[in-house]
């Protein structure tokens, strides 16, 4: 607890300091709180072939921003995760301090004037296109190949409309991530994004990742989106060496998705090489203004031999809260 306190005191003595030469509110009057909560039941073989049902909060945060300034504001973020069933039996789990904090950062905008920002703290590092739209986007096994979440590091971004936006991050190796310890500082990234006509944004990042105890890991992201009025279309190829599972290989998450009256339709393919290749579709239904549902269905087909091809079916259910 000691440590939560001294990272949170420090995030917002930096930000406050940064706001010397600004327009400051009491932080009664910029505190915003916010909840998303995600619970999802989902069916899937055990080791048996039979489905047995899961149930788990997946996702889920409350996020607490302090507006420092109009250019800063301090964010923590407290993740409320947990396994409730799993493989039809209930499971006994516990929240590790070092688990329950998601975020805890600082965010400093338009430096000097400029279209600049600065990320310090522990968030996610910005990699890869980042695009799916699936309610239930943990179930995405491209996902972690592109997600490095819940680490220190620093990340600043350039956002410009004649050049882009250019994002650049040091953060700590992965190894290090999920608790409240600065690791060893040995991995980088850097992302490109850009606006290439009305509708289509092409995007481009390399990431470093160093490790402790084994050979760092290279890996580089293409990928694309093209919306119009009802429609969206996205693909990513990702190419990765010394990966713990898979080694050298690539990995490809493309999809397509249709909005109608009460929500959107959504269908997409993601491949591993030699590993595996997954058939997804699912709905995302708009309750009301806090709420959606999302019931899937996944079709993953295993190249190992000795592992079955096997189906997946579940609903999230999603809901947003806020307070200012």
């Amino acid at each position: 607890m000691k440590r939560l306190l001294l990272i949170t005191s420090l995030l917002l003595s930096s930000a406050t300091g940064f706001a010397n030469n600004e327009e400051r509110e009491t932080l009664g009057d910029s505190l915003d709180v916010s909840a998303v909560i995600r619970v999802d039941n989902y069916f899937k073989p055990d080791a048996n072939g039979d489905h047995q049902d899961n149930m788990r909060i997946k996702g889920s945060v409350i996020k607490f921003t302090a507006t420092i300034s109009e250019n800063i504001k301090a964010v923590i973020a407290l993740k409320l995760d947990r396994m409730i069933r799993r493989n039809g039996d209930s499971v006994e789990s516990s929240i590790e301090l070092e688990e329950f904090l998601k975020y805890a950062y600082v965010e400093i905008r338009n430096i000097g004037g400029k279209p600049i920002a600065v990320v310090i703290g522990k968030k996610g590092i910005p990699m890869g296109l980042g695009f799916d739209r699936f309610l239930n986007h943990h179930n995405n096994p491209v996902r972690g190949l592109r997600n490095y979440d819940q680490v220190f590091g620093i990340t600043v971004t350039l956002d410009s409309e004649t050049l882009g936006k250019i994002q650049a991050s040091v953060f700590e190796n992965l190894e290090g991530s999920s608790d409240l310890d600065i690791g060893s500082v040995g991995s980088y990234a850097i992302r490109y994004s850009r606006e290439i006509m009305d509708g289509l944004e092409g995007n481009i990042s390399y990431a470093h990742l160093g490790h402790d105890d084994r050979e760092d890991e290279d890996r580089i992201s293409i990928g694309a989106v093209y919306k119009t009025d009802r429609n969206t279309f996205w693909a990513e190829g990702i190419f990765f060496t010394n990966h713990a599972t898979y080694g050298d290989a690539t990995a490809i998450n493309a999809g397509a998705s249709r909005t109608f009256k009460f929500g959107e339709a959504v269908a997409a393919i993601n491949f591993i090489e030699d590993h595996m290749t997954q058939l997804a579709l699912g709905l995302n239904i708009q309750v009301n203004d806090s709420i959606r549902v999302g019931p899937e269905v996944r079709y993953s087909m295993y190249d190992d031999e000795d592992r079955d091809d096997e189906v997946t079916y579940g609903i999230r259910t999603e809901i947003r809260l806020r307070k200012k």
